[in-house]
């Protein structure tokens, strides 16, 4: 399967943070980054922990910056995506590795700033800021990371193509319902629409 291929089969996720983007829906859009290396993940290898695979995934392909750890983008996955805030928690885990040395997430409209602060912290280095439309720009390339990584591992995409059918994807769907026509008579009539689903 190529880079092309895969980036196909993801048109769903594609799509949905364009929209976010284009609708200036930022804190959806911040929904749909943190999820997408549980997923990615999960097509690897669906076995392997949660947040195991999440920092893996995060380390192997997410572009490296000096202030951003794996566990830095655990932890706010774990904030915003388990308990709707932006307050870090490594009271929860022992592991290092899923650990941040940040306070809390500010995850910054970028409407609002004319100035770069993606990836920026305030003076006592607690409060880490997130530009959410450079955190798209940098999930992209992740996830292109990711697919050129795949053409030279034959046993993580024969992984990921065997798990692929599982992923939603957009389709058309037709809906037959019984209903009655005028003289009393069943009659089913076909709706047709589309669906995001597995199956």
């Amino acid at each position: 399967m190529t880079s092309n291929e895969l980036a196909f089969e993801f048109a769903v996720y594609y799509r949905e943070v364009q929209n976010c983007i284009d609708r200036k829906c930022y804190w959806s859009l911040l929904h749909m980054l943190l999820v997408i290396p549980d997923i990615c993940g999960s097509l690897e290898d669906p076995a392997e922990q949660s947040g195991d695979r999440y920092i893996r995934w995060c380390r192997e392909n997410m572009p490296r910056h000096h202030r951003t750890q794996p566990g830095d983008r655990y932890q706010m996955r774990n904030a915003v995506l388990h308990e709707g805030t932006s307050l870090s928690d490594n009271f929860k885990t022992t592991q290092a590795a899923k650990q941040t040395r940040y306070r809390c997430f500010s995850f910054v409209d970028p409407e609002s700033f004319s100035a770069p602060i993606h990836q920026t912290a305030n003076d006592a280095d607690d409060i880490f800021n997130i530009d959410v439309a450079e955190l798209a720009n940098d999930t992209r390339q992740a996830m292109q990371t990711w697919f050129d990584r795949l053409q030279h591992d034959a046993l993580r995409m024969a992984a990921v193509e065997r798990n692929l059918p599982k992923l939603v994807r957009a389709k058309p769907k037709v809906a037959p319902v019984d209903a009655m026509d005028a003289k009393g008579n069943v009659v089913t009539i076909e709706y047709r629409g589309f669906t995001t689903s597995s199956s």
